[in-house]
């Protein structure tokens, strides 16, 4: 009886010593061991505790990542709406409801996020799974040649980027990480507020836990190494999503080639709600009130994706 009591007693002090940071690990080990569900309840748990350890944010995120992975879309979805405009996730979130969109084949909503995301106010801070998701959304629905505009604009923005992030991963230096570590060790900053150097910087570099501490540290040389690091995960990163972009338009371009009974016809960019068809604000001033409620609508599209095209 003794015996047991200590056992209990152990199990409970055990539990009651666990650390958000051991919590969010255990959550996170269980979503590698495909055991998605397990993991959400720990993350549930996590929010309810009121700790501010881990980002509140950050969590719903993860929780929604593990609700995609276990095929609870509706669910996924839910979750990824609750991240605020104002949070450094919020673009982040609406990717990953594109994607969300995609396995449920709601290719035109998917396409919704992306002329969200593809606002020039927000396309600095977007990264280049953005542009697979469009042109991968719009193949499917046969709009043709907005995947090659899609194309056009990654090749566009990534062209001159792409040398840079090649010199950052070797160097870890540059004007626009001098800057960025100036601001990251005055304060926690939102990606947003690195303000046009985002695109010249390895995504997000503003979490990374590790380079935070060696910020805090001054440890300069260490933060270089770090900044190869990150740098040279983009880079990689981006050659996958490159590939993939390949596959789209090379796919896009047999089916051009093949002869189709009818061209489909998009009404785009109509507000929900509305019967007025809107225009989709492509201006340095948006109502973030207003981005994420247009919709795109495609009637027909007699072709489907070539059997074994994955992404």
């Amino acid at each position: 009886m003794k015996y047991f009591i200590f056992i209990l007693s152990f199990v409970i002090t055990t539990a009651a010593m666990a650390t958000p940071q051991s919590q969010w690990k255990d959550a996170m080990n269980l979503g590698l061991k495909d055991k998605p569900q397990d993991g959400v309840k720990i993350l549930e748990s996590l929010l309810k505790s009121g700790q501010t350890a881990i980002d509140h944010d950050e969590i719903i995120m993860a929780q929604a990542r593990l609700k995609f992975q276990a095929g609870k879309f509706e669910e996924a979805l839910a979750l990824y709406s609750k991240i605020p405009k104002s949070s450094d996730f919020w673009l982040q979130s609406l990717e990953e409801k594109a994607w969300t969109f995609i396995r449920q084949s709601k290719y035109e909503n998917a396409i919704a996020q992306y002329q969200t995301l593809n606002v020039p106010a927000f396309a600095p801070q977007v990264g280049p799974e953005a542009y697979l998701i469009g042109s991968f959304s719009n193949l499917k629905i046969c709009d043709y040649k907005s995947v090659f505009d899609v194309l056009k604009d990654f090749k566009a923005k990534y062209k001159n980027l792409i040398p840079e992030l090649e010199t950052l991963a070797k160097t870890g230096d540059s004007p626009a990480v001098q800057r960025a570590i100036k601001k990251l060790a005055a304060k926690d900053v939102l990606w947003s507020d690195l303000g046009p150097d985002v695109q010249k910087l390895p995504q997000f570099m503003n979490r990374d836990v590790q380079l935070l501490n060696l910020i805090k540290a001054g440890k300069s040389e260490a933060i270089k190494s770090r900044v190869k690091v990150l740098a040279q995960a983009d880079l990689d990163s981006l050659s996958k999503i490159v590939q993939k972009l390949h596959i789209v338009e090379v796919e896009a371009i047999q089916r051009m080639s093949v002869k189709t009974a009818k061209t489909p016809t998009l009404n785009r960019d109509s507000k929900n709600g509305d019967a007025e068809v809107l225009n989709f604000p492509k201006e340095d001033e948006v109502w973030l009130d207003e981005v994420t409620h247009y919709q795109v609508h495609a009637k027909g599209c007699q072709q489907q994706v070539a059997k074994g095209t994955k992404l």
